[in-house]
């Protein structure tokens, strides 16, 4: 397994590498056999035959649409939490009146931005040493966890990209792709996040990322054969564009959730739709005016969009009977998920 994991780790690196250098690859015609379900990966490959470059249902001025989410599907660990964990550890916010007022009250503003103010003015070598340090860290990723569990998946990531104000879109993608490259080069794992070494109630938080083999594969095989691919998920719109950059995904495009614009930089205002449920439907419908041929979902933040239009719809299941049995009962395709909760 050890074995396993480091070869998978080298295979991440090696993406990420040949990316950034633009190595050249052969067009792809099928899909590696990994760990497909092998009705699923027939319908794929026939969709793209069927209706990727040279066939009858061709039109290049309208290609075939396929959307794909990118949370918990293309990577495991998640990706905007390792930027917000970067960006915590760091020290790299925006730290102004604004930015704090975007930490509500209610959610730890007032004792994470009171910690932070007693180590801010040490030698930055010194802050680890610093037990406000190690507060404020706990803090603020406490607060958002705490907002994550009670107000919802929306509001959840849309403080993560609100946290994101003051920025050029251009330097959050560059974050991005930094944190992407240095955790590929980490096992996957849990640090412990404490106040001190006798905190009672320290959090853990994921350490690593790793791309799925199979998604990027069939990615892939989607944009060889012509189709036009969206990837939509509740990232901020930068980070996600830099994730698609960064594992050669280009020309795919990205619906992540997006803010206004303020002098060139980010306002910490989300604009609407985001990409959850109807509003990933209506952020893909009004960028594409088209429905997907191909729609692939793994939660019910995905329900909508499976259910608008028709064309092939793939359903990773990740252990909810429920879910699944809606899946087979709307008649989609089951495969089981690459990434298990």
């Amino acid at each position: 397994m050890k074995e396993k994991i480091k070869i998978l780790s080298m295979w991440c690196c090696a993406i990420f590498f040949a990316a950034e250098f633009a190595i050249a690859r052969p067009l792809k015609t099928s899909l590696a056999p990994g760990r497909w379900d092998p009705r699923v990966k027939a319908a794929l490959e026939e969709l793209t035959v069927e209706h990727g470059k040279g066939s009858d249902h061709n039109d290049p001025r309208k290609p075939p649409l396929a959307v794909l989410p990118w949370d918990k599907v293309f990577m495991i660990n998640d990706l905007g939490d390792a930027v917000f964990q970067s960006m915590v550890q760091r020290v790299q916010f925006k730290f102004d009146d604004e930015f704090w007022s975007i930490i509500p009250i209610g959610y730890g503003r007032r004792r994470t931005q009171a910690a932070y103010e007693q180590f801010v003015g040490h030698p930055q070598r010194a802050w680890e040493r610093q037990p406000t340090y190690q507060q404020y860290r706990k803090f603020f990723v406490v607060g958002y966890r705490q907002m994550c569990d009670k107000a919802g998946r929306k509001e959840c990531r849309s403080y993560l990209t609100k946290l994101l104000r003051g920025f050029s879109e251009e330097e959050v993608a560059a974050y991005a792709k930094n944190v992407l490259k240095q955790e590929a080069g980490l096992p996957l794992g849990q640090d412990l996040l404490h106040e001190s070494p006798e905190d009672e109630e320290a959090v853990w938080i994921a350490r690593g990322l790793r791309l799925v083999p199979e998604m990027l594969d069939l990615a892939r095989l989607l944009l060889d054969a012509g189709f036009e691919v969206w990837i939509s998920d509740m990232e901020p719109q930068p980070v996600l564009e830099a994730a698609i950059e960064a594992c050669g995904l280009k020309p795919a495009r990205a619906a992540g959730i997006q803010q206004s614009p303020l002098r060139g930089k980010l306002s910490g205002k989300v604009t609407e739709p985001v990409p959850i449920r109807g509003g990933k439907t209506e952020a893909i419908v009004s960028k594409t005016g088209r429905e997907p041929l191909l729609a692939l979902g793994g939660s019910s933040d995905d329900l909508d969009l499976m259910n608008y239009g028709s064309g092939v719809r793939v359903w990773l299941d990740r252990g909810d009977s429920e879910l699944a049995q809606a899946a087979q009962e709307k008649g989609w395709l089951i495969q089981t998920s690459f990434i298990q909760d």
